[in-house]
C-alpha cells in the first residue's frame, strides 16, 4: 500500500500578491505532495491591518490558480483553527516573519486536536517588498 500523501497548509493575506508570497508557497509545496492554502478574511485583515486591498474572493481566486497550489480555501474570521482542524494537514508551513510566538501556537494547536509538524520557513534572499512597501510606492508615483 503506497503511503499517505503528505498534505502542507500554509495560509496568509495573499493581498497584492507578490515575488516573496511565490517564494513562500513555493518552499511550503517542496515540503510535501499536496499544498492547501488559507487566504486570510476580509474580516481578518481589516483586524490586522486596518485595510485590505483585494477582497477575499479575488485573492483566494489569485493563490488557487498558482502552479503550486493544490487548493485555496477562505479562512474562517471566528475560528482561525476550523480548516485547520478539518484539513488535518501534516505540516503546517509557516513564513518567516508569521507567528512570533511559535511555542504558544503550536500549544493552541494541540489544544484544538491538530498534531501538524511547524515548519518555519525562509525570507528571499535580498527581497524586502511587502505589500506595504508596494502600496507606499503607489502613494509616491
Amino acid at each position: 500500500m503506497p503511503p499517505s500523501p503528505i498534505t502542507v497548509l500554509a495560509t496568509g493575506t495573499f493581498d497584492l500578491l507578490h515575488r516573496g508570497h511565490l517564494h513562500y508557497l513555493q518552499q511550503a509545496r517542496a515540503l510535501g505532495d499536496r499544498l492547501c492554502v488559507i487566504v486570510a478574511s476580509n474580516e481578518t485583515l481589516l483586524h490586522k491591518k486596518g485595510y485590505f486591498v483585494l477582497p477575499v474572493d479575488e485573492r483566494a481566486e489569485l493563490v488557487r490558480n498558482l502552479k503550486m497550489v493544490d487548493e485555496a480555501l477562505v479562512g474562517d474570521p471566528s475560528d482561525h483553527f476550523k480548516i485547520v482542524k478539518k484539513l488535518q494537514p501534516d505540516i503546517i508551513a509557516l513564513g518567516y516573519d508569521q507567528v512570533q510566538d511559535l511555542p504558544a501556537f503550536e500549544t493552541a494547536l494541540r489544544q484544538n486536536g491538530i498534531q501538524a509538524k511547524v515548519v518555519r520557513l525562509e525570507k528571499l534572499e535580498g527581497y524586502d517588498t511587502n505589500t506595504t512597501t508596494i502600496i507606499n510606492r503607489i502613494h509616491s508615483l
